[in-house]
């Protein structure tokens, strides 16, 4: 997951560069950060990879709404969340489809709950992909309908409502890019999508009707992660 910060004050950059590191060390979730001093640096270089963009208002020049508007022109629909000293300026966020905005000075517990939110809006909206190379060719797989991963082999098995997909592929990848949409590595073979668990043993987790083995390693974790997953 990829997110730009564009903020013209160093002080303000780190401290959202910190926030987003104790965010990924307690929610075991892999982040990468991308700063900008302002504006101009962030539109020479913009690309559709981003997935958030913090964007602060009150940068002198062109301001934060007129960037953002700049960057829906592109066709982007990365998810932006404003940074501002004035609460008034967040009605204008209406206007580029903003999450949310952030009041500075900004504490941890306010940037936590916000960003839960967009990552919750973001999970949810229009359906997201895993390019696969099988051997009949590059396969996309639809991320929801995928019930797990399991390594057989030397191969990943995609577990699918419709059927099983084989690719080759490593399981750590696949535990990176999948962890933000809801999926757990339970045993160092499989890695399960929350959203199919039906029941969750001490040993044992049931995906679909099929029994999955925990490791003893990972089973704290997957109580954890399951418990905050229900509670969205």
């Amino acid at each position: 997951m990829r997110i730009a910060i564009v903020d013209d004050e160093q002080e303000m950059r780190d401290v959202l560069e910190q926030h987003l590191r104790r965010y990924s060390r307690e929610k075991n979730l892999p982040l990468e950060t991308v700063p900008f001093s302002g504006r101009d640096a962030l539109l020479k270089v913009y690309s559709h990879d981003f997935d958030f963009l913090f964007l602060d208002v009150d940068m002198p020049g062109l301001n934060g709404v007129e960037t953002a508007r700049r960057i829906r022109q592109t066709g982007s629909n990365v998810m932006i969340l404003f940074v501002t000293n004035y609460a008034q300026y967040a009605i204008n966020g209406y206007e580029v489809d903003a999450v949310d905005y952030l009041l500075k000075p900004l504490t941890y517990f306010d940037f936590s709950l916000k960003f839960s939110k967009a990552l919750r809006r973001w999970m949810n909206r229009e359906e997201q992909y895993l390019i696969v190379e099988t051997s009949g060719g590059v396969q996309r797989l639809p991320v929801s309908k995928v019930l797990y991963i399991e390594v057989r082999k030397h191969y990943l098995c995609y577990c699918m409502q419709s059927g099983e997909v084989f690719a080759r592929g490593k399981l750590n990848e696949e535990v990176g890019r999948l962890k933000p949409y809801g999926f757990c590595r339970v045993h160092r073979s499989f890695l399960v999508n929350l959203r199919y668990v039906e029941k969750l043993r001490a040993t044992e987790v049931i995906v679909n009707g099929q029994g999955i083995p925990v490791g003893r390693q990972y089973s704290g974790e997957l109580m954890e992660t399951y418990v905050r997953f229900l509670g969205g």
